[in-house]
């Protein structure tokens, strides 16, 4: 709706393209390697050291925007329940 102007977009939209992008690289990275090892057979320890490497990361980035998320949302709702307070108590 906003294109890539990061300025308009939520924050929710925000880290779930974050989450996105992490599916996508570990796609692109992890998935290829882990193909070759069912279908050929053994690759390189140094290779395979590498795909785990890259998996763990990939992993650790998409739990880390799923908790950011998840801050975002109580924060949101302590906000509102803040306002809902302060509002009964003035009138």
């Amino acid at each position: 709706m906003h294109g890539g102007d990061p300025m308009k977009r939520s924050v929710n939209n925000q880290i779930t393209t974050q989450t996105a992008l992490a599916c996508l690289m570990s796609n692109t990275f992890f998935h290829p390697l882990f193909t070759w090892r069912i279908i050929i057979g053994p690759i390189t320890p140094w290779l395979s050291i590498f795909a785990s490497v890259i998996d763990n990361i990939f992993k650790n980035w998409i739990g880390v925007c799923y908790t950011q998320m998840a801050i975002f949302k109580v924060s949101q709702f302590q906000n509102v329940f803040l306002i809902h307070i302060f509002n009964s108590s003035v009138k």
